[in-house]
């Protein structure tokens, strides 16, 4: 059973960690769909949420509608772009890329090269650091506002390197 926190109380540290979890995971989401997303009561939300952006932590945005609607228009809760950006870069076998990312979810800038056959380690991240770099300079921010990156490198699996040697040896016994 969860515990439920009170608005009028000072919210404790958990309900904090799981408002700003799910932000982080599910990106711009209302109220509502913020308390059942990180399971906590709807009060617990609104005391976090009023917290979170007295501190700046969290800003409101409008709600995108597809079709008009009667009565107010929803607002959503989003983690503040303006605190920072996140890289993720991508090793492939003869290319690179990088997505920059605001903490709103959305993409500010985007970089890629290609790689030199038998490329070395050291110049794969010598390109991914430029990479980076440009991609920040594109977005207009400075190097401190990036506060993490993911990686994803390639790798041939086992059934690759089987097919690939067959095909070698298959190719040289008809030459």
């Amino acid at each position: 059973m969860q515990r439920r926190i009170r608005a009028d109380r000072p919210v404790s540290r958990s309900g904090r960690d799981l408002v700003l979890t799910a932000l982080r995971a599910r990106g711009p989401m209302s109220r509502a769909e913020l308390a059942r997303h990180a399971g906590v009561a709807p009060s617990t939300v609104t005391g976090v949420v009023q917290d979170l952006m007295a501190t700046g932590l969290v800003v409101t945005s409008p709600h995108p509608r597809d079709r008009p609607q009667p009565g107010r228009p929803g607002l959503r809760l989003t983690l503040n772009p303006r605190l920072g950006a996140v890289a993720g870069v991508e090793f492939c076998f003869d290319r690179l890329r990088v997505l920059l990312c605001d903490l709103a979810h959305d993409v500010v800038a985007t970089a890629g090269c290609e790689l030199p056959y038998a490329h070395s380690s050291e110049s794969a991240l010598a390109a991914a650091r430029k990479l980076v770099d440009e991609a920040l300079a594109a977005a207009r921010l400075p190097r401190e506002a990036l506060i993490g990156a993911g990686v994803s490198v390639t790798a041939r699996s086992a059934a690759t390197r089987t097919r690939s040697r067959r095909r070698r040896y298959s190719r040289a016994g008809t030459a």
